[in-house]
Formats: C-alpha cells, sequence, structure tokens
C-alpha cells in the first residue's frame, strides 16, 4: 500500500498545526526505503506550516493528498493544487544511496557531484567511499549558487510540462513546491535566488503556469511569483529540543 498523508480539516491557524504536528513527516534514508511519498508529505507540512501565520494561506483549510498534483489544498474556498519535488542530482543521489546501504561509516564529499561534473560509473562511487581522506576541489567562488540556480530551473522546467500535460488537473492556483536535496551547502540563498530569477522570468506568462513557487533550503522556504520573492524560516513543529 502506498504511503499517504491523512486528509487534513482546519478552521484556524493553531488548528491546523496541531493536525500537521500529529503527521509522521519521518523521512527513511536514502537507499534504504526512502520513496517520493516520503519527500511530498515532508515537504508539504514544512510548507503548510510555514505559511499557516501567513496571509499566503486563509481558512478554513482542507487539505488532500493525491496525485496529478500531489495535494488539494481548499484554502478560504479556493482550490490550490500543489505539486512536489525533490531537486538533487541523480549521481549524488544513488552516491548517497550506495554510502547508506554498502558504507554506513564512510563520509560523503558533495563536492564530486554537481553540474559540470564528471559523472562516475558505480565503480568510480565506491572507490570514493572507500577513501581515507578528501579528494574533491571543493567549490570556488559563487559556482554553488550558479549550480543550485540551474537545476531548480531544470526542476521547474520538467514540472511545466507535466502541468501541462491533459491528465493533470489545474485549479484556480497552481503552486509549485520543490525540496532541495541538493549536493550544496552554506549556500548564500539571496545570491543563488538572484541567478535564478532571470531563469524563470518567462513562465509568468505561460498558460497553464505555476502562479507560485517554493523552494525549501536549509531551514528556509523561498516563495517565488510574479511579484517578487520573499524567504520564511521554516516552522518546524517536529524539531526536538
Amino acid at each position: 500500500m502506498s504511503l499517504k498523508m491523512d486528509p487534513i480539516q482546519a478552521s484556524s491557524a493553531e488548528e491546523l498545526l496541531s493536525l500537521l504536528r500529529q503527521q509522521d513527516i519521518t523521512v527513511p534514508s536514502r537507499g534504504l526505503g526512502q520513496n517520493k511519498n516520503h519527500i511530498e508529505i515532508d515537504t508539504a507540512c514544512h510548507l503548510l506550516s510555514t505559511l499557516a501565520a501567513t496571509d499566503h494561506l486563509r481558512f478554513p483549510v482542507q487539505i488532500i493528498h493525491r496525485d496529478k498534483p500531489d495535494f488539494l489544498v481548499e484554502s478560504g474556498y479556493q482550490k490550490i493544487g500543489v505539486e512536489v519535488t525533490e531537486s538533487t542530482d541523480q549521481q549524488y543521489s544513488d552516491y548517497h544511496a550506495l554510502r547508506n546501504q554498502k558504507f554506513q561509516n564512510a563520509f560523503i564529499e558533495p563536492a564530486h557531484f554537481g553540474k559540470n561534473k564528471l559523472d562516475r560509473t558505480p565503480k568510480e562511487r565506491r572507490e570514493l567511499l572507500r577513501q581515507k581522506k578528501l579528494t574533491s576541489p571543493g567549490w570556488k567562488g559563487d559556482q554553488p549558487e550558479q549550480d543550485w540556480a540551474e537545476y531548480i530551473n531544470d526542476s521547474i522546467c520538467g514540472k511545466l510540462k507535466k502541468l501541462a500535460a491533459r491528465d493533470f488537473e489545474k485549479f484556480e492556483k497552481n503552486w509549485l513546491s520543490l525540496d532541495d536535496n541538493l549536493p550544496y551547502a552554506a549556500l548564500d540563498i539571496n545570491l543563488a535566488v538572484s541567478y535564478l530569477l532571470p531563469k524563470i522570468g518567462k513562465i509568468w506568462s505561460l498558460d497553464p503556469k505555476f502562479h507560485a513557487i517554493f523552494v525549501e533550503s536549509g531551514n528556509e522556504i523561498v516563495r517565488i511569483t510574479a511579484n517578487g520573492t520573499e524567504i520564511l524560516p521554516i516552522n518546524n513543529l517536529w524539531e526536538k529540543s
């Protein structure tokens, strides 16, 4: 049976936060049982808990986990389709899964992966995980921010094609929520977003289109619309003290 989040109905922000806090947003390690529904539930719950105290979410609210799009949010009598996806580098994901399955004590070197990096065969990924010292050249200047913008743009473009398909249901508002699992740490998120915006400038005139794009990166969610951007600290209800 596929993993799905139970429907939620809330008449206030306080009730929504209480119900979300009860959700199991555990995401198994990559390669150890993780699937896209784990990502969908975790990402959607972080988004909804963060938006609960903003005027981007109106009450009463009803949330249904479904498909094409992944969630239907009825917010203040407006229907919003929310598509959720993960933005990552496939080679990095495979490397991380291999580490979790076969090399649990190995350290991860993210800088071996990313845009314009060499493709690594399974054998080469194993050799990297057997190393006892750091061998990657690291990152130079603003390369992580530039690469991040390219990956996020790729993810948006891929989901726009899915949105345009006949079997993808459109609503009054369509949102895209991205979970950043890219191999970049300590990003300057403002700089990264500044590189992304020119790449996606034309998407706001498309029909159909996403009316808002949310990118969860680290402890923040970047909200991007045709009218501008804002960075929201994640309201992490599940964080243990």
